[in-house]
Order: structure tokens, then sequence, then C-alpha cells
């Protein structure tokens, strides 16, 4: 790097003997445009006679890449000694060698020279503002402020990229996040009360595999344990700390054909809502699917979630259980199933189990809403992320699985 200030004073004496250090110039001797030469130090510009000053000049060193562009005018920088500095204190400074522009203020300091002082310095369209002084020195510090914000950027944009993928693998993985063992919920299900002391009867398939079992009711969260199941009837009767008020009896008499019913439950889980539904239909068959017998068919609409729900006449009491939905499968709407009562009686009483039997007074629809409200649950069915892959990979499945996403 060669001093602004040394190349100066090497000019300034040489100016003022040409013939002494062979100076080049085609500046005329009465002053005007020209340039003059030594040394590898090219100045271009309108000189007066005595270079006292340049105006419009464009100062160049090739060698060093260097070229400072302003006016320039002489003026003493230490004892008996002279020098061009920008007029004012101002020019443009270009080190082509680091690809930087100086735009700002130069600073003379007696006894050592001139040299860039404050203002702006570009690097590759982004501009700095400095108060070091040496142009060197000031050019370091923003090349050093550049790669520390390219680092930056990169990093936040390799931070963008990773959130982007993170996102992207959130909503494309079922399972992102989750370890084979952590336990989640997994699927959802119907059940009602048959007792005062928290009995809960549903599917088997519904609670079957499940590592933890909730209900929900009248606003609360309540674990369940199954206490007793039928695999081949798909029963399971379920215990928890929950004490209804009221809850529903069991008819002592099987349906009858185009007798009207009620199901209660909560299809489609909380997809849609947390409130219970119902729906109104009528028994379209006395035997299930494939001639099973110890099942009925109904119109009423079932949908996922509908499972282990009751079945209900005018009369509040429990004529089936829902089970399973074979509409879609077979391209036949509305082809649904129940458990018919004298089944769930049988189950029941091989367990020991109590319940109260149906009655025949009819119901006002206040009083249905009530008993459906106060006596339906919603289950929910919690499993290990490794027992969820294991069941969705099943294609008989028929739980209704929660979205993983």
């Amino acid at each position: 790097m060669i001093k602004l200030s040394n190349i100066f004073l090497i000019l300034i004496l040489l100016i003022c003997s040409q013939k002494a250090y062979s100076l080049k110039s085609t500046v005329p001797g009465e002053g005007g445009y020209g340039t003059i030469e030594y040394e590898g130090v090219i100045i271009t510009g309108t000189f007066n006679s005595k270079y006292d000053w340049c105006r419009d000049c464009v100062y160049r060193i090739p060698n060093e890449r260097i070229r400072i562009e302003g006016n320039f005018a002489k003026k003493q920088i230490k004892k008996n000694g002279w020098d061009l500095v920008p007029k004012d204190n101002e020019a443009i400074f270009y080190d082509e060698e680091r690809d930087l522009i100086f735009t700002g203020r130069f600073k003379v300091k007696y006894g050592e020279g001139w040299d860039f002082g404050s203002g702006l310095i570009e690097y590759k369209g982004k501009k700095y503002s400095s108060n070091t002084y040496g142009y060197w020195e000031a050019g370091e510090e923003v090349l050093e402020k550049y790669n520390e914000e390219i680092i930056a950027e990169n990093n936040k944009a390799l931070e963008l990229e990773k959130k982007k993928k993170e996102k992207e693998r959130r909503e494309n993985e079922p399972f992102y996040g989750y370890d084979d063992n952590d336990i989640i919920p997994a699927a959802t299900g119907s059940g009602f009360f048959i007792s005062n002391d928290g009995k809960v009867v549903s599917n088997f398939h519904v609670v079957d595999s499940c590592d933890n079992l909730k209900i929900f009711y009248d606003g609360k969260e309540y674990r369940a344990d199954t206490i007793a199941q039928d695999t081949f009837n798909d029963l399971s009767l379920l215990v928890t700390s929950a004490k209804p008020s009221i809850y529903y009896n069991i008819s002592e008499n099987n349906v009858g054909l185009l007798e009207d019913v009620i199901v209660a439950g909560f299809p489609l889980g909380k997809k849609v809502s947390s409130s219970i539904k119902t729906s109104r239909g009528s028994v379209t068959s006395l035997s299930g699917y494939g001639d099973n017998f110890s099942n009925f068919q109904i119109d009423a609409a079932l949908n996922q979630g509908n499972s282990g729900g009751p079945i209900i006449d005018n009369y509040g009491n429990v004529v089936g259980v829902a089970v399973s939905k074979y509409g879609m499968e077979e391209g036949v709407e509305s082809f649904n199933f129940g458990i018919k009562s004298s089944v769930l009686r049988n189950f029941l009483e091989s367990n020991n189990i109590k319940y109260s039997k149906g009655k025949n007074i009819e119901l006002e629809r206040t009083e249905l809403a009530k008993l459906i409200t106060s006596s339906t649950v919603f289950i929910e069915c919690w499993m290990t992320v490794e027992k969820i892959k294991l069941i969705l990979s099943y294609e008989d499945n028929m739980k209704a699985m929660l979205p993983l996403n």
C-alpha cells in the first residue's frame, strides 16, 4: 500500500523541479488541461501554471489501482512542505483493487499528510458510514462488516429454509416430531352410561389396543378402564369415576321392523364440533351384515365416531349399540348397523353387571334431549405411535382415527 501523502509530496517536489526529476507533463506552460506523470502516478485535469491547483482532476496510480476524482488545491502540510489536497477536503476515491468507493471528506494531518477522514464507503451496492481515518483501514472495516452481514444473511436464509422444510415435514409426515413410544390421541368413539356409578357401554373396536382411555362428560375429562369385553359381538364395558345423575335403561325387547329409532353420539369426533349429535331413522332389517342376527340394520345416519353410541326408542330405552358403517365400502348409502339389546343384556348379565330395564313411558322431546345429553359420552383412545402405524396398515380397520397433522 502506498501512502497518499508520500505520493503527493513527491509529486509536488517533482512539479517544482521537472528537470531534476524527469517529470512528464502535457500541461501548457501558461496552464491548462493536460496530464502529468511520474513513476506510475498520473494526474489529468486543468492546472494553473504554477500547479497551485487542479480542477476536475483524475488522479490515478495504475499499479495500485487507485483513482481519485475532484478538485485539488496546494496546501502546506508540514514545515517547508506543501501538497495538493482535495479542495474543501472533498473528493471521490476509487479503490479498484478492493472494489470500494469512498465519498466524503478527506482529513489533513499536519506533519503526516492527508487521507480519507469520514463519509460513505460503497461496496457491492451497499453503503456504509465511516469515521475511520485512512482509506485502507476504513476499507478493511467495511469489508469485514460486509462479510459479517453476508454470513448473517446466509445463516438467516438457511434458517428460513430449515423452517420451510420443517413445515413441509409437519404437513406431510403424519408422525413428525413423535417417537414410536410416544402416546398420543389416536381415535374417537361414543359410549353411554348404564348406571349412576360410572359404568359405560361402548364397542370393543373403539377401545381395542388403547394405552389410555378418556371419556368427556359434563365438561370434564375422566380416565376410563375396560372391565369386560366381547370381541365377537364388538361390545366393551368401561368404568369411570363419573357419577351421572341419569343414565339409560336397556330395552327388554329387540326392535321390530320399521320401528322408529334415534341414534346419539359424536360422529367425526371434534372435527365438526364437540357437541353431541343425533339422527332419526327406522329399522330396515332385523339382521346385520352377512345375515348376522345379533345385529339389525337402520337407515339413520352414522359416521365415524358414532360407534359405541346408543340407539334408542321414543321411550328413551336402549334398543341397540351403534356399530359399523358399510355404506361407502359397499357402494350403498345409509347401510348402518346396531347390536341388538338382547345381545347387550346377555353381555352384561354374563359379567354380573346390574342394569335398569326399559320402561314403556313415552318421553317428551325435551326429556329425550336431556337424557341423551346427560348420558352419552365422548370417548378418546390414546395409543403409542407404533400401534397407530400398525393399525393404519390394516385394510379392515374400524377405528375412527384422528387426523394426524
